[in-house]
């Protein structure tokens, strides 16, 4: 006998003494431990079924009490509680994972249905740490569980190989390739650092030339801040005025960054630097390298961005083997979007009445849509004539259901992507998809660390072949003072 076996004989008793078919008895699982294990709400039961309050409670208590397994039963306000027999349920349903081991808990639930779960899904530019650890742990144990239930689940890696992270990648990549600079450590981390001082130079770029303006003068060199400079810009500068408020604390920000990065990742650091001195605009060739990759219109960039993916997913699904996680397919985002999915998702969208340009962009005005809630609207190309993730991943979702097969989608994303995730189901409804609403997203809280902030910009985490090494040690460490 297992729990649900427990709770199914309960109903089955009390549904046989108050003559009503099963599925009429509600058990819930009650608010506080002294209220017991299984309650049942008298006064909606009695209202459902027909029959005065207290001869339901009567014939309730009187059948519950009946059973071995039934410990107490008490009465708190409009509900019965039931008060287990916990030695004897507990001795039933050892016994019953005893004689089923590995297969307890197991039911035919799903019936064979086909389910996808996507889980991880990180950028492959850095490694995976112990915040993208959470996501992959409940995804693939929530894919055993509905695999343990019956339904046939499939287990999904998306690979955002496109946009401007991997665009920023793929270029201080192919400038240090060009310079013959090889990593010295893990692929996937030396990745990592090349992503956060590309990422950083891009910014610095930009402040020093809003603050320039207010000095009216040209900076020396665009993407390096010296120490010199940093206190020349703050002796010059007053700020009273917000902009410049606003642009100082992030020359400060940028300047800590630059040092710290400058420190643990010297070799990557001076490379990047010496090569951009070729380089007259970096965010615009960031751009430029966007804008090829996904239109695949450059064979020199797409092959650069694909051979920096895939070493980086080869470390990826390395380190997730040796938590026993693996997957059932890995879909890149860049095979999306040259198939022509999401460019007929768009076209589709365009045919309704909710989608609008804007300075350039197209918009899908979602608030037109649904009124009744406040929701804003979703920008679906930018005015450089390249998509947003959201926009791809309402694609991801047709292809997941449509092309797959899938009945139901869950995607194990945090809570921060609360709002796109019902954006994407909002852009299925006016797309008419009868399975919007079997599209569920499987949120859950970020992870943060006592006195550690981790950070992409600054290429620091905790990664998760780190987080494995160390509970392997702590535990061989323990087992060798026992003995």
């Amino acid at each position: 006998m297992d729990w649900s076996e427990v709770v199914e004989l309960i109903r089955r008793s009390i549904s046989r003494s108050l003559n009503v078919e099963k599925d009429k008895i509600v058990l819930i699982e009650p608010t506080r431990e002294e209220y017991g294990d299984i309650s049942i709400h008298l006064y909606k039961l009695s209202r459902d079924i027909g029959i005065r309050q207290d001869r339901a409670r009567e014939i309730i208590t009187s059948s519950a009490e009946r059973l071995d397994i039934v410990d107490k039963v008490e009465e708190e306000k409009y509900f019965i509680n039931l008060h287990l027999n916990r030695e004897l349920v507990s001795k039933h349903i050892i016994t019953e994972i005893l004689v089923r081991r590995d297969k307890y808990g197991h039911s035919d639930i799903g019936k064979g249905e086909l389910v996808i779960v996507e889980h991880t899904s990180t950028n492959p530019n850095a490694p995976i740490h112990i915040g993208n650890l959470r996501n992959s742990c409940i995804g693939d144990a929530f894919s055993r569980i509905l695999k343990a239930l019956g339904f046939r689940v499939r287990r999904h890696f998306y690979v955002d190989d496109c946009g401007l992270q991997m665009s920023i990648t793929g270029v201080g990549y192919d400038l240090l390739k060009k310079m013959r600079v090889h990593p010295h450590e893990e692929f996937d981390v030396w990745l990592g650092s090349i992503y956060a001082i590309v990422n950083l130079f891009v910014e610095i770029s930009d402040i020093k030339k809003n603050l320039y303006q207010y000095l009216q003068e040209i900076p020396k060199n665009k993407y390096e801040i010296t120490e010199e400079e940093y206190r020349y810009i703050k002796s010059r500068l007053r700020d009273e005025d917000p902009e410049l408020k606003s642009l100082l604390r992030e020359l400060s920000e940028c300047y800590s960054i630059q040092e710290d990065l400058k420190n643990r990742f010297p070799e990557v650091y001076k490379g990047i630097l010496r090569a951009l001195e070729n380089i007259s605009d970096l965010k615009q060739t960031v751009e430029k390298w966007n804008y090829a990759y996904e239109t695949k219109s450059d064979t020199h960039i797409v092959s650069t961005i694909r051979e920096i993916v895939d070493k980086c997913m080869k470390d990826i699904l390395d380190t997730l083997k040796m938590y026993d996680i693996e997957f059932d397919s890995l879909d890149y985002e860049s095979d999306l979007v040259w198939s022509g999915l999401v460019e007929k998702v768009i076209k589709d969208l365009g045919r309704t009445p909710y989608l609008s340009r804007q300075n350039g962009a197209l918009v899908l005005k979602l608030s037109e849509f649904n009124k009744s809630i406040e929701i804003p609207d979703l920008v679906l190309v930018r005015s450089d004539g390249t998509t947003i993730y959201t926009t791809r991943d309402i694609a991801y979702t047709i292809w997941k259901f449509e092309c797959i097969g899938a009945k139901r989608v869950y995607n194990v994303i945090g809570t921060e992507q609360n709002l796109p995730q019902r954006q994407i189901k909002l852009a299925l409804k006016i797309l008419g998809k009868p399975y919007a609403e079997n599209l569920v997203h499987l949120g859950y809280e970020l992870v943060h660390l006592k006195n550690f902030k981790m950070s992409s910009r600054r290429a620091r985490y905790i990664t998760a072949r780190e987080v494995y090494r160390e509970a392997i040690g702590r535990v061989l460490e323990r087992l060798a003072r026992s003995r």
